[in-house]
């Protein structure tokens, strides 16, 4: 793997951003093996054109970026003193430990744990530089070979992550017999000791104990190891994305590879315009006034009043104010009847309403569905939104039912955990499967999602009957489109009942 030359000033901008994640002023960040001691952060300075596995040439570029936001979290979150001294203790037998070689291996995945849940809870966007750079590094599980250790932590890592962060890290079948045979079925035993979501590091070392315990308790034969090799502790961080779908290759998630896009006519004055109204909307939603003033801001409804000798034309903002807070994906239809200017308009609309979303703070991915009859990613959580990927496309049928599953999953996994957690449909059609697709949205609102539907040059009474039992409403003319959908967006992301 060759080393980046990086441009001047690269390794000093890599530095300035570990110390404000770390909260740190004096770590320096340094070429090398990913690792910290909580003074120095090693990172790999490396060409994203070098990088084997998964992912575009723009997300191996954020790789780097994925090591700095897991080192620089140990730092913020990880004594690292107490960490050192807790292993050192071990191994020199000052304290009691069933195999003191391999405390190290387990007492860093069950710290990696804790910390990442606390680094994505400070910083939601660190949630997706970890992704790229895990997924990357980890794209494909090693083939077990006979290291009993390796077998038993490969698998214990997979499963918190999956389990504990929600992500997507895939064990062999020939895995987990293998650790069942190890361990003499008593692995889930072992899960459940290390499973538990400690608070700090001291509850994380007691934890790595117990967990070792159990495993001598169970496999009395198995040996001490020679230790696991500093750097490999971070395993796949992948969503878990693919479990919610059906798992058939038509239900495969699409990637978008051309973008065909062209600059929509008068693009900039359509998000001028829609943006103006999305955020005035969003501050009568969100802003509580409700008292009448002499200063403040103008209340429209209240310019008759100086006719009648009345001054009171303001407002002031009363009360609290409602948080914003969401998570939104938009599911777009690219079916065959959406052909020609209904095409265009919502691809229009649906990319001027993202980016205008995104300017407010919230989160958003965008999903196409018909082309191929499959489910098309046009934007992830955290790719830029560009206009290329908002292709006029028009093909295929309206399996809404599968992308909805796709929204469900990743909804799964949204960039803010604590956020709203909404789908919007726009559609112009009824679903290939209407069973299917209540039975999708009702899972979604069970996880306590939201989902909207709206229709373009429907009837109305046949649409809002379709998707009885959710929000669902019908635009009769195509440049009503940006205002309802922008409107239809902004009532969910601020609406007072969370």
């Amino acid at each position: 793997m060759k080393v980046k030359k990086t441009a001047r000033g690269g390794v000093s901008a890599l530095q300035m951003i570990a110390r404000v994640i770390s909260r740190s002023y004096r770590v320096t960040v340094v070429n090398g093996i990913p690792r910290t001691d909580g003074k120095t952060i090693w990172v790999p300075m490396i060409n994203p054109s070098d990088l084997e596995g998964p992912g575009t040439a723009a997300e191996k570029a954020r790789v780097i970026h994925g090591y700095l936001d897991h080192e620089a979290g140990h730092v913020l979150f990880t004594p690292m003193d107490e960490l050192t001294r807790s292993i050192q203790d071990r191994k020199n037998g000052a304290m009691p430990c069933a195999y003191p070689k391999i405390f190290q291996g387990v007492v860093n995945i069950l710290e990696d744990i804790r910390m990442e849940r606390n680094m994505i809870r400070q910083y939601p966007g660190s949630r997706a530089n970890m992704a790229i750079t895990a997924r990357n590094a980890f794209h494909e599980e090693d083939p077990i070979g006979t290291d009993g250790w390796a077998i038993l932590l490969n698998r214990l890592v997979r499963d918190l992550r999956r389990d504990v962060l929600k992500q997507d890290c895939p064990v062999s079948d020939e895995t987990k017999a293998a650790t069942e045979s190890i361990l003499s079925g008593g692995y889930a035993e072992v899960y459940r000791l290390a499973a538990r979501q400690y608070d700090s590091l001291s509850a994380v070392i007691a934890g790595a104990d117990e967990v070792l315990a159990k495993i001598k308790e169970l496999a009395p034969k198995q040996e001490d190891g020679d230790g696991i090799q500093e750097g490999h502790d971070m395993a796949q961080i992948i969503r878990s994305r693919m479990s919610e779908c059906s798992g058939s290759d038509e239900d495969a998630l699409i990637p978008q590879e051309d973008e065909t896009g062209v600059p929509f006519p008068g693009t900039a004055s359509a998000i001028g315009a829609t943006a103006t109204r999305m955020r005035a909307l969003l501050e009568d939603r969100t802003q509580c006034r409700n008292e009448a003033a002499l200063g403040g801001r103008i209340n429209r409804r209240a310019l008759h009043r100086p006719s009648v000798g009345n001054p009171y034309v303001f407002s002031r903002r009363t009360g609290d104010d409602v948080g914003i807070n969401a998570n939104v994906v938009i599911l777009l239809d690219r079916s065959g009847s959406m052909g020609g200017k209904p095409a265009e308009m919502l691809a229009q609309t649906g990319y001027v309403v993202t980016r205008t979303l995104e300017t407010i703070g919230v989160s958003v991915a965008v999903l196409a569905f018909g082309e191929y009859d499959g489910t098309t990613l046009v934007k992830d959580w955290w790719q830029p939104t560009r206009f290329e990927r908002f292709s006029p496309i028009a093909v295929g049928g309206t399996p809404i039912d599968t992308a909805l599953g796709w929204g469900r999953a990743f909804l799964s996994a949204p960039p803010s955990e604590d956020g709203r957690r909404i789908v919007i449909t726009i559609t112009d059609g009824a679903p290939n499967d209407i069973v299917a697709t209540l039975q999708r949205a009702r899972e979604i609102v069970r996880d306590g999602g939201q989902c909207l539907f709206l229709g373009i040059l429907v009837p109305r009474e046949g649409f809002v009957e379709t998707f009885r039992g959710f929000p669902a409403e019908v635009v009769t003319k195509l440049e009503d489109l940006p205002q309802a959908m922008g409107r239809i967006a902004i009532e969910a992301i601020s609406s007072r009942a969370a």
